[in-house]
């Protein structure tokens, strides 16, 4: 019997029903802007990552990085982005698509990651890459006109 009650508080600790499934991301979409930092060759990163979802799952977004306050030497670029997500469990994965202000020496990388709560984080996956770290923000930094007048899955920023 205290087994069985043990297990239950665990359940309910976690955010789950007694005897259901717990809910693993408890996110409604991922469209939004998300902000925060990434790390590559160049150093930490200034990133503002933009997402449109659609009911089939399917992601397009606009990356966009600039220098962060302890790396002020990275120049502003963007591109765009598709991917998918798993709203089940939280579950993102974005690919790179075409630049659209594209700073001499960089090249494009892809995403994998998990979205809880308003929090993005995750791989990066390209040359000398590791990871990222975003919140959801309500006032993103602008982009430059580039990233967004010739963005093809629009209206972002």
């Amino acid at each position: 019997m205290r087994r069985a009650t043990l297990a239950a508080m665990a359940l309910l600790a976690l955010g789950g029903p007694v005897g259901g499934p717990v809910a693993a991301a408890q996110v409604a979409t991922p469209s939004g802007t998300y902000t925060g930092t990434y790390r590559c060759g160049q150093g930490m990163t200034a990133l503002s990552l933009s997402i449109r979802a659609a009911q089939d799952g399917s992601l397009s977004a606009l990356f966009y990085f600039h220098a962060a306050a302890g790396n002020p030497g990275v120049p502003k670029g963007c591109f765009d982005m598709h991917g998918q997500w798993d709203a089940r469990t939280g579950a993102v994965s974005l690919q790179a698509g075409a630049w659209l202000l594209r700073p001499p020496n960089y090249v494009t990388v892809d995403l994998q990651g998990h979205l809880t709560k308003g929090f993005l984080g995750g791989t990066v996956i390209g040359p000398g890459c590791t990871d990222f770290s975003l919140q959801a923000d309500d006032s993103p930094p602008a982009p430059p006109a580039e990233c967004t007048s010739g963005h093809r899955t629009g209206g972002f920023i």
